[in-house]
């Protein structure tokens, strides 16, 4: 028996001949990822394209970027969306989330003793089932059940009907009229249906657990005799879902998931062995090409309108593979093991691969040239013929192939060291020479120039233009093209020849070298990392380490998928490149296999479908609060101007690019990496309209709202500023009017001040003209008071000198007529009566000092009539001596008259009595 394993060095083993299918776009989630239990029982996708789980720990909800968990009152098993409501069924309940209300929580509709394993919709009522019996909500709410005579599995709608079988018996179809039919198989006694579909008006598609596929057509129960038949029979089948007119997914007990058609031609069957995590599967649901599975420990997500799909190997098989290359129906695989040939690939489910006989070690090429398919190996250069290889030359490490255009007799090939040149002589190739001079290292490219020179990159980064001799075995020129053009440092470098021009591209740079002159690669290339050969004038490029598809009669480049684009960083920065298959396919070693991109199978991303904004907060971070927003065209607050926006694009199994303008902010796009979420803070205000949109398309999701203005910015405030501004004007207005009549009133007012002042000073003067006028008539006055005093004090002394006289005589006896003498004393006496003299001097006193008496009595009362006349005496300034004689008294009595009134008027020794009399 031969041994089915290639002893290879290191004493690995590599089979020599298996099988391995090629798969589609399978994306993993792991319960650490969706944040629940293992198991996911049942699924369900809204209207907006987010999926639901029946997850045992709850309710899950995915939207392409976030997982959210919704707690249920127990185990839960089944989901099922309809009109914006979530219903779901459990251990021992039944109940509903409603979907833009998810944050409400679980509401209740009834607690059960049974467990509901199935939710959905017959007529117009919503069915819960459980094993035992089936229980009706109708659009009201009313709440109705049927018992079963028996146990079911689960139960099947079909044109609003519903078919479900009694465990090992027969099968009965409940009519929405609340009619039941029996439908009598004996055959299916002996078996457990797990699925009824309808497969045309006429006939129905049954599966059983351990017995396949049935055909029934309501008289026959008819097996179904294939490959895809036997293999369900051992897998065991749980869930069946119809995904178009001839193709099914079949979800198996213990071997994962077969999408086939009922022909028997398998299209993909996915399981551990090809990258999924689990093999037992609890529900499928399909929806615009993409497949969903609810595995007994995760979920799992297959994308079967991808324009990619691929060979995971894991290098289990092959190893690591370093290229490809198709001739007619046989593809050849180039691996770090050898070469592997396989036939019909993409096309039969399990396409078989054979290591080819001598071909063990590390292969790195394969490139089909004059019909012949060549191959640079780790220890020569060889052919393929037959299936055969057939080693042409010593030359190891052949990294490319390239038929000379000027001389097609010639091909080049890069090597371990320098270049190999092959000639055609005689219809067969043959080895010609190696040229190594000024190349004694590894080549990587070649390109061939107009004038017959060649430009070869290396694999240090050297950059090198040779021109051979007619003998295709020496340089007769070269020239370091780093230099000579000033490339400077640069990684990575690779050249290609692209529409007559060599298009040299690094790590750094990319560069256009034609006729003799560099110029810089004109957009959209001008930052180009890699190009493949071209397939319908696309080639797959790297720009900025991100892949695309560049169409080069309308020079526009399409970004591929981010799952895709994580298979840039090989081109990059190791050896790998991308291949060419047939007239459609593209195809790029990856770490775990190989990845393919079919240009003739259009992408589906989901029909399309506007992104959304899922969740809009808003933030008061002084606060540490936050309040979510469900209007669709909010009004803020001003102090709520710190927004987060979370969005999705509904792009399952694969990461997101976006960018995002916020109009009214920053009227640029930017981008936003791989993130769903945005967060603007401290917003001024006014009107937003956030748009975002995947990178690289046209098409945005908007969403507009307003900041308000601050109290102080309002209608309001602005009405409140005018009135202000009129009531200040007006204010001011009549400040300045009063200003202006204060201005005036006290120029009036010092006018008047001044007139008033020069008035007074006026009247001043002329007071005290006047006064100087009376001072000089009361001193007159006084002096003719004085004077008449004086006179009447001399006469008075005359007088009494005569009447001293008279008595002397008298005295004397003198000879007189005593009647004569009498008569004279009689005249003096008249004349001289001090009584009628003190009434004339107390009419004059009075009328030069009017009051003088009250105001002396009002503050000396006890004053006598002598004390008056002394006090008037002194008032006119009269002197001791000249008091005397009108007092007829001594001037010592007068002094001491003056000692008696200044005592009663009760003034101190400091103080004159003359100047007290005459302040009063």
């Amino acid at each position: 028996m031969p041994n089915p394993y290639h002893q290879l060095a290191g004493n690995e083993q590599f089979p020599a001949h298996f099988s391995i299918p090629i798969t589609p776009q399978l994306t993993n989630y792991n319960k650490a990822q969706y944040g629940a239990d293992n198991k996911n029982w049942d699924i369900s996708i809204g209207e907006n394209g987010a999926v639901y789980f029946a997850n045992s720990a709850g309710l899950l909800r995915y939207d392409g970027e976030n997982w959210q968990s919704y707690p249920t009152p127990n185990m839960l098993h089944a989901v099922h969306y309809q009109n914006d409501t979530i219903y779901v069924g459990g251990n021992q309940f039944m109940g509903y989330f409603l979907a833009d209300h998810l944050e409400d929580g679980f509401h209740l509709i009834r607690t059960i003793q049974e467990s509901i394993w199935k939710i959905f919709e017959a007529g117009q009522q919503v069915v819960f089932q459980a094993f035992n019996r089936f229980y009706f909500l109708n659009h009201s709410g009313a709440l109705g059940y049927e018992r079963l005579p028996g146990n079911i599995t689960f139960s099947y709608p079909i044109n609003n009907d519903i078919y479900y079988q009694i465990v090992y018996n027969d099968l009965f179809e409940l009519k929405t009229n609340g009619l039941k039919q029996r439908i009598k198989i004996p055959d299916l006694h002996h078996y457990r249906v797990k699925s009824i579909i309808k497969q045309t008006d006429h006939t129905l598609l049954i599966g059983t657990l351990r017995a396949g596929l049935f055909i029934y057509d309501g008289e026959n129960l008819k097996p179904l005799n294939n490959g895809l038949n036997s293999l369900l029979k051992r897998a065991g089948i749980n869930k069946i879902k119809r995904i178009d007119d001839q193709l099914y997914a079949f979800g198996t007990m213990n071997a994962g998931l077969i999408v086939a058609e009922l022909n028997g031609n398998i299209r993909y069957h996915l399981s551990t062995k090809t990258g999924l995590q689990n093999n037992r599967i609890h529900s499928i649901e399909y929806q615009q090409g993409k497949l969903w599975l609810g595995l007994d420990d995760g979920i799992s997500l297959i994308n079967l309108q991808s324009p990619s799909t691929f060979i995971n190997d894991l290098m289990e098989h092959f190893g690591a593979i370093n290229d490809i290359c198709q001739q007619g129906q046989d593809y050849y695989i180039a691996t770090n093991q050898g070469i592997y040939h396989g036939q019909k690939i993409f096309t039969d489910d399990f396409p078989r691969f054979t290591l080819l006989k001598g071909s063990d070690g590390l292969v790195w090429n394969i490139s089909e040239v004059d019909s012949l398919l060549w191959c640079g190996h780790n220890d020569g250069t060889y052919v393929i013929e037959n299936q055969r290889l057939k080693k042409i030359a010593k030359t190891a490490g052949g990294f490319e192939f390239q038929r000379s255009q000027i001389m097609p007799d010639i091909i080049y090939e890069s090597s371990y060291y320098g270049i190999a040149i092959f000639r055609k002589m005689a219809g067969q190739w043959q080895y010609w020479a190696t040229v190594d001079e000024q190349l004694q290292e590894r080549t990587k490219n070649i390109v061939e120039q107009a004038d017959g020179s060649l430009l070869v990159t290396t694999f240090s980064d050297r950059i090198v233009q040779l021109w051979l001799d007619h003998t295709y075995k020496k340089v007769v020129k070269a020239i370091d093209f780093k230099a000579t053009y000033q490339l400077g440092a640069t990684k990575n470098v690779r050249a290609v020849a692209l529409n007559g021009q060599t298009i040299i591209t690094s790590q750094q740079q990319s560069v256009t070298f034609a006729n003799g002159k560099i110029s810089a690669t004109a957009p959209p290339l001008n930052d180009l990392q890699y190009i493949s050969q071209p397939v319908q004038q696309y080639s797959m490029v790297s720009i900025k380490d991100q892949l695309y598809l560049y169409h080069a009669g309308r020079k526009e480049l399409r970004l591929l998928p981010q799952h895709y684009n994580q298979l840039a960083q090989p081109l990059v920065y190791k050896f790998a490149h991308v291949s060419t298959l047939a007239d459609s396919l593209f195809a790029l070693p990856t770490d775990h296999g190989m990845a393919f991109w079919n240009l003739n199978k259009p992408q589906m991303d989901s029909a399309h479908r506007p992104i959304s904004f899922t969740s809009v907060t808003v933030h008061d971070h002084r606060k540490g609060t936050a309040k979510r927003i469900k209007q669709q065209h909010p009004t803020l607050a001003h102090q709520d101007n710190s927004i987060e926006f979370s969005f999705t694009a509904y792009r399952y199994g694969e990461a997101t690019d976006y960018e995002y303008q916020l109009k009214g902010y920053n009227n640029q796009w930017q981008t936003n990496g791989l993130s769903n979420h945005l967060e603007f803070q401290n917003l001024p205000h006014g009107d937003y309209t956030l748009m975002v949109r995947i990178r690289g398309e046209k098409q945005a999701a908007a969403y507009h709202f307003t900041i308000e203005s601050p109290w102080y910015l309002s209608t309001a405030a602005y009405l409140a500023y005018v009135l202000l501004l009129i009531g200040l004007l007006f204010l001011g207005y009549k400040y300045h009017r009063g200003r202006l009549r204060l201005q005036r009133k006290n120029m009036l007012r010092r006018e008047r001040q001044t007139m008033h002042k020069t008035r007074r000073l006026h009247e001043k003067k002329m007071q005290q003209l006047k006064e100087e006028q009376l001072q000089k008539e009361i001193n007159n006055k006084n002096g003719e008071l004085s004077k008449l005093l004086i006179q009447d004090g001399k006469k008075k002394e005359i007088i009494a000198n005569l009447q001293q006289q008279i008595q002397q005589l008298r005295e004397h006896k003198k000879p007189l007529r005593i009647r004569d003498i009498e008569r004279l004393d009689g005249i003096i006496q008249e004349q001289f009566d001090e009584k009628k003299d003190w009434l004339v001097f107390e009419s004059a006193f009075s009328q030069t000092h009017q009051d003088f008496f009250k105001r002396l009595q009002e503050k000396h009362e006890k004053l006598t009539t002598e004390d008056l006349k002394l006090c008037a005496y002194l008032k006119v300034n009269l002197s001791t001596k000249e008091l005397a004689p009108i007092f007829n008294i001594t001037p010592k009595s007068v002094e001491l008259r003056r000692y008696r009134l200044k005592k009663k008027l009760g003034l101190n020794k400091e103080i004159n009595l003359k100047d007290y009399i005459k302040s009063i």
